[in-house]
């Protein structure tokens, strides 16, 4: 076996073992890249077990595997910009927009390839009734894996990468695959071309393929490593257009804390958001911000904090020894005890039972629920 037909088996071995290790970890900030696996190892397959046997009693899959050919550029920009940014189903339905050509190959497929039989296939190639289709057909594709191509190039230029080794692996994988067209260009260009560059176009689609395989490669064993090229989803920074400053969030912070904490509003049960904005006469989502940031915790969590240190308090005094835990927890503010064990449970980690249980001392009366 010479060293291309070993790089070619390397390289579907690598794309089957990470195709199914994506698989079983159901990964799915992978699965453009599985796509793309899937297509190279269709036709790795192929090109290995290409022979004139095979192609005569397989005709109908060779001609099939064009779709390949067609499907590879836009899944390898589709790989690269998953890598950038994690892609959402809207990115997958837009994807079967670029999917077009291959639509069109598959009723051409349907209409005038399967009715044949492989000698009517064979017969048709040797009579020139597919030359058209081939050339125009091919001739796309070239075109379109170029366009893909540049268009992947310019997502990896324009993104700013934190590791700058992942820049430059993909990079490396981008050269790769860019042999891996010119080789099919060179190919599609010798074809045109008499029997005596026969050995020039086998070389030129050797090439092709061998890169794909190099390139399976390269992204198989980076993939698997540690080292992590995929770059985490940038989520818009929450307030980034508020124009509260930092000294404004602890003025009104301060303001907040002396309205609802002294003048005890956390009592109400129904005490709302809108109602504290309203009373203090400030924007509701800056008075939102400002409880988020300035106490680091929503309104409900902040108000509720209240209530139950305002629960303890009572507890605790001995002055309620008639109260259930219940009871209490309403004289609070509380208007539920769902609510109450909830928040109660979320503020100090554990239930207001085992709560009173550990710091009631023996002087004071036990209290129930």
């Amino acid at each position: 076996m010479t060293l291309g037909n070993l790089i070619l088996v390397a390289g579907l071995v690598q794309a089957i073992l990470l195709s199914m290790a994506i698989m079983a970890k159901k990964d799915k900030r992978k699965y453009p890249l599985l796509l793309l696996l899937v297509i190279i190892t269709f036709g790795l397959v192929l090109r290995i077990s290409y022979s004139h046997a095979f192609y005569v009693k397989w005709v109908k899959v060779l001609q099939f595997s064009e779709l390949c050919f067609l499907l590879f550029g836009p899944a390898f920009w589709f790989f690269i910009k998953s890598v950038k940014q994690p892609v959402k189903r809207h990115d997958w339905k837009a994807l079967s927009i670029h999917g077009v050509p291959a639509l069109l190959f598959l009723m051409h497929y349907s209409i005038q390839i399967m009715p044949l039989s492989n000698q009517e296939i064979m017969e048709a190639e040797k009579a020139g009734r597919f030359n058209l289709y081939y050339t125009i057909f091919l001739g796309t594709a070239n075109v379109l894996n170029s366009v893909y191509w540049w268009y992947s190039l310019s997502v990896v230029r324009k993104t700013s990468w934190k590791n700058i080794k992942s820049k430059q692996f993909l990079t490396v994988v981008l050269v790769i695959n860019g042999l891996a067209i010119l080789g099919w260009l060179a190919g599609y260009v010798l074809s045109f071309t008499g029997p005596q560059w026969y050995t020039w176009l086998y070389s030129a689609y050797q090439i092709a393929f061998i890169a794909l395989a190099a390139g399976s490669i390269a992204i198989s064993y980076h993939a698997l490593s540690n080292t992590g090229f995929w770059l985490e989803e940038k989520k818009p920074k929450k307030y980034a257009r508020s124009r509260l400053s930092e000294t404004d969030i602890q003025e009104i912070g301060q303001r907040l804390e002396s309205y609802v904490g002294e003048e005890k509003k956390y009592l109400d049960p129904d005490f709302t958001l809108d109602q504290l904005s309203s009373s203090l006469k400030i924007n509701k989502v800056q008075v939102s911000q400002v409880i988020n940031q300035y106490k680091g915790k929503g309104f409900a969590d902040w108000i509720n904090e209240y209530r139950v240190n305002e629960f303890i308090k009572k507890a605790e005094s001995g002055q309620y020894g008639h109260l259930t835990l219940l009871g209490i927890a309403t004289e609070s503010g509380f208007n539920t005890k769902a609510t109450f064990n909830k928040a109660f449970k979320k503020a100090k980690g554990m239930t207001p039972s085992q709560y009173i249980g550990n710091n009631t001392s023996d002087s004071k009366p036990a209290l129930s629920n």
